[in-house]
């Protein structure tokens, strides 16, 4: 079964990512129609390098089923930088769920989840017996989703969750609109008070939305860093609805853990001051 390449509302994260294609490999795929509900993209990440290599993300709003040498484990949302070494040869192949998607299958609040993992046999039990193996002696990409599909079909709730659509549209709304910097303009935009959005997003999340806000702003910030041209960074603050350039600089080094300097001259790119 081929999958395919999925564009998804989400493809942003990874920290310097001219990296990929030379130090790793990242491949996407959509998932099949009937799990399209649960599932916004199966992916694959490979590598074979000569010296060990450090990659970080600013993960998304979602929850990961990750399958490594080390066995398979369900990924909370991450609220901070994620850092791995990759070193000789490797693999890793994953699911990711759509924002607000695996509530219905964790059936406990979502902040028990949020930066912590849990192993796959503790969430879907012995019907998830074999397929770590069955996706670890796979061919290739396809033949992993082929694996992971059917588990997921023999598991997943039957019944669908009207909300998991009404996060899924929210959380869109704030990926679509970067400058959109406060919880108040993304109720209104969302048709909801903002204690009832933060009440949602608490319940299917695991976090409230000024983060998520925050999150997707810094993933705008640092594509446009590695993109190339010269970047004037007052007007990149503006743009992203900072108050000032100052804030915005703070934002990025909380959060990427260079300043948009550094981590501009990281990526290669040339940067002008305002």
């Amino acid at each position: 079964m081929s999958l395919g390449t999925m564009s998804t509302v989400s493809l942003g994260g990874i920290l310097n990512p001219r990296a990929e294609g030379v130090r790793f490999f990242l491949a996407r795929h959509a998932p099949s129609p009937d799990l399209a509900y649960f599932v916004e993209r199966h992916w694959s990440v490979r590598w074979d390098l000569e010296e060990p290599y450090p990659q970080e993300t600013l993960p998304q709003p979602c929850v990961n089923l990750v399958f490594e040498e080390a066995g398979a484990r369900f990924y909370g949302l991450g609220t901070k930088r994620f850092s791995v070494m990759l070193s000789g040869k490797g693999w890793v192949f994953g699911t990711k769920f759509r924002p607000g998607a695996f509530r219905p299958i964790w059936r406990r609040p979502m902040v028990d989840l949020v930066d912590r993992a849990a192993p796959l046999r503790d969430v879907l039990g012995g019907a998830s017996d074999g397929v770590w193996e069955a996706v670890r002696e796979a061919g290739d990409d396809d033949a992993c989703a082929l694996a992971v599909e059917a588990l997921l079909r023999a598991t997943l709730p039957q019944e669908k969750d009207p909300e998991v659509e009404v996060v899924a549209s929210i959380v869109k709304l704030a990926l679509d609109n970067p400058g959109m910097g406060r919880v108040e303009e993304l109720a209104a935009a969302s048709g909801q008070s903002p204690r009832a959005l933060q009440r949602l997003f608490r319940r299917y999340l695991g976090v409230g939305p000024k983060w998520v806000i925050r999150r997707f702003r810094l993933h705008e910030a640092a594509a446009r860093v590695a993109e190339g041209g010269d970047i004037h960074w007052a007007s990149l603050a503006q743009d992203l609805g900072y108050f000032d350039q100052a804030h915005f600089i703070k934002d990025f080094k909380d959060q990427v853990g260079q300043t948009p300097t550094e981590y501009a001259r990281r990526c290669n790119v040339r940067t002008s001051l305002p």
